[in-house]
């Protein structure tokens, strides 16, 4: 992934913000 040295911790917490915005995103919708 795009992301120089962030722990996989961080990155883990990212996905699953990309995942809840999407889901919030398909909600709104």
């Amino acid at each position: 992934k795009g992301i120089g040295k962030l722990p996989d911790g961080l990155l883990v917490l990212i996905d699953l913000n990309k995942v809840l915005s999407e889901d919030e995103l398909e909600l709104l919708n």
